[in-house]
């Protein structure tokens, strides 16, 4: 297990589980030559990982600021955060675009910062955590020992992310705010124009090994 760091995306908890098993044959009970061809020299290998989501903060970006508000990062890494001015999630707010998973954000709980904030709000640094994962990989393999103990020809089969288990990617954390009709102003309140804004788009990884299930059938020979 390792303990979290939100300035440098470290996940609170992690686990790797690694097995290998080499599964005892029939010639035990059964010594010939058709039983040991069939039962002798098979292998499970396994590779199950698991751990937490990365931390996750509200980010703020403003629409119509007036002249002199803060754009960009200025020198010295003065961190931009919004001003939260209630609870984090709300039971009442659903998204706003088609998504069968999301995080019930509420928007309205965050604004941004005044203009002579440089744009430090109050928010936390990290308010929350994205899904975790969990994957398990597999390899079952076959050695046969061809013309003698030194030729072997290895069947195996892999299978990545063998339980086919959904991992969901991060929601999205951005938040697009107008400014207030009256000087400019920035402050809570603004309405939200990201309606992708909570939601959950795509998985773990994008379309790799933790999207989903995959399997490889190989073939080798050592001699």
């Amino acid at each position: 297990m390792a303990g979290v760091n939100s300035a440098t995306g470290q996940r609170p908890h992690a686990v790797n589980v690694n097995f290998g098993y080499a599964v005892p044959g029939a010639n035990r009970w059964w010594n010939n030559k058709v039983a040991n061809a069939i039962t002798n020299g098979w292998n499970v290998e396994s590779v199950m990982t698991f751990y937490s989501g990365t931390p996750l903060d509200i980010t703020c970006s403003a629409n119509g600021a007036p002249i002199g508000y803060w754009t960009g990062t200025p020198t010295g890494g003065i961190p931009f955060r919004c001003q939260q001015t209630g609870p984090l999630f709300s039971s009442s707010v659903t998204p706003t675009v088609a998504a069968p998973l999301f995080y019930n954000f509420n928007p309205a709980s965050f604004g941004l910062p005044g203009v002579n904030s440089l744009g430090v709000g109050n928010e936390q640094p990290t308010v929350t955590y994205g899904p975790g994962v969990e994957i398990v990989d597999l390899n079952v393999f076959k050695q046969f020992h061809v013309f003698g103990e030194k030729r072997i020809l290895e069947l195996r089969f892999q299978a990545f992310n063998a339980l086919n288990h959904f991992n969901p990617g991060n929601p999205n954390v951005a938040l697009s705010i107008n400014c207030g009709p009256i000087n400019g102003a920035c402050t809570a309140g603004g309405a939200n124009t990201n309606a992708a804004f909570g939601t959950i788009t795509t998985p773990a990884g994008g379309s790799g090994v933790l999207a989903s299930r995959k399997g490889v059938v190989s073939l080798r020979f050592t001699f």
